[in-house]
């Protein structure tokens, strides 16, 4: 109870999170080369957790992920953050998979055979347990998920739905899959333009999309206006684009169709607020654990949004929750 404590009034900014020492490297596999930054608790043994970002252009250097290893770190865990490339450039691929479970593997043979732990985000946190699921020899005991999803079909819906109120998951969304019902436009480079946009918060004047899209073509442009000013057509083209891809594909990328029997523990939390990835998503993945026999916990909180967190005076009575998820996720993991 008392590290659960601790680790929120870290995350939550009420006390300053420090480590012994961060060490950057770099872990190389066959399928890539993959920055890291390990924050080390300066403890004899600490036991080790993977921190994945998530879909963001600055990856490991996001101040968001180096807050969470500075706070988990300070509770007394080593931490690695990793980055892989196709997530730091928003690409969502099934090959992106196979990293991550490459990363997963090269982390867990720096450990000296000791288990390890899985802490992600958002679409990596989905990704990440479908890596998790494909692997031959995962050693990950226990997993904390914040706001990630469970099936890419009903995800995308949502995420498109509420564009107007956070435009920057339909961004990364419509930067990978536009062209699918728009081949050869110029669209994709636009979206990614206004996902960077939005990510680094860059608006109107200072936006580098505004320029883009004065540049666009007739007809791209006049796709794009309909895509930003009409809910319904981006509906249609949304309904279109699953239309045209491959069943397969979208079960591939949806880790409620891939999870089978683990005797890995999951903490899944989610913001009830979450503008990009509905609280129904973690739902249905702790639902889906539970009909398997997974050992899980699961807590929809006002604590958090997409990726930032709130203020803890003004979100009391959200403290509890926050504790007991805390407490589950590290009840069985050894600090001695």
């Amino acid at each position: 109870m008392l590290k659960s404590l601790q680790l929120l009034s870290y995350i939550s900014g009420l006390a300053k999170a420090g480590c012994g020492s961060i060490q950057p490297g770099i872990l190389a596999g066959r399928k890539g080369s993959y920055r890291i930054a390990r924050y080390l608790s300066g403890k004899k043994k600490s036991p080790a957790i993977l921190l994945l970002n998530g879909m963001n252009i600055r990856g490991i250097d996001d101040p968001r992920i180096i807050d969470i290893a500075k706070a988990f770190c300070a509770a007394g865990f080593d931490v690695i953050t990793g980055e892989i490339d196709d997530i730091k450039k928003l690409k969502i691929e099934i090959s992106t998979i196979e990293k991550i479970a490459e990363l997963i593997s090269l982390v867990q043979d720096s450990q000296d055979g000791d288990d390890i732990s899985f802490l992600s985000v958002s679409f990596s946190g989905g990704l990440g347990l479908v890596a998790m699921e494909q692997m031959d020899n995962c050693r990950i005991g226990n997993v904390m998920l914040l706001g990630t999803y469970a099936d890419f079909a009903s995800t995308i819906p949502y995420v498109v739905r509420n564009y107007d109120r956070d435009n920057y998951g339909a961004s990364v969304f419509f930067y990978n899959y536009i062209n699918r019902v728009f081949p050869d436009s110029s669209l994709p480079e636009v979206f990614y333009a206004q996902a960077v946009d939005n990510s680094l918060k860059r608006y109107e004047s200072n936006s580098v999309k505004a320029g883009m899209v004065s540049a666009l073509g007739s007809k791209d442009r006049e796709i794009f206006d309909k895509l930003d000013n009409s809910g319904d057509y981006r509906r249609e083209i949304v309904r279109e684009i699953l239309d045209v891809s491959e069943n397969d594909e979208i079960r591939q990328l949806s880790p409620v169709y891939q999870m089978k029997y683990s005797s890995t523990r999951f903490a899944l939390v989610h913001g009830n607020d979450d503008p990009v990835i509905s609280p129904s998503e973690s739902i249905a993945l702790s639902e889906r654990m539970n009909f398997l026999g997974i050992d899980n916990r699961l807590e929809i909180t006002g604590m958090f949004s997409h990726g930032d967190k709130k203020s803890i005076i003004k979100e009391l009575p959200e403290i509890p929750g926050m504790i007991k998820i805390f407490s589950y996720f590290m009840e069985k993991i050894d600090f001695s």
